[in-house]
């Protein structure tokens, strides 16, 4: 597993840790409350959704990567006349 995958998967817990902490304050009555603010789960969902897209990008490179590597010998072994 790459780092930013890791990266995606701990803000994405994060975030919906705090958003059931959230949930839960409320149906409690407010015996629990959220540990961010609304800035800081705006700014935890952004970095989520960077890191997810930098990993699907990534996994899109390395997969064009290894298309072209398998393409390339056949194109460079053009029949000669």
């Amino acid at each position: 597993m790459s780092v930013v995958f890791a990266l995606f998967w701990m803000t994405s817990a994060a975030f919906v840790g705090d958003v059931l902490l959230g949930k839960i304050g409320v149906i409690t009555g407010g015996a629990v409350h959220q540990f961010l603010g609304d800035l800081s789960h705006f700014i935890l969902l952004a970095f989520t959704a960077a890191f997810l897209t930098a990993e699907c990008l990534r996994r899109e490179a390395r997969r064009d990567a290894a298309t072209t590597d398998a393409v390339a010998p056949n194109n460079s072994q053009a029949p000669s006349n």
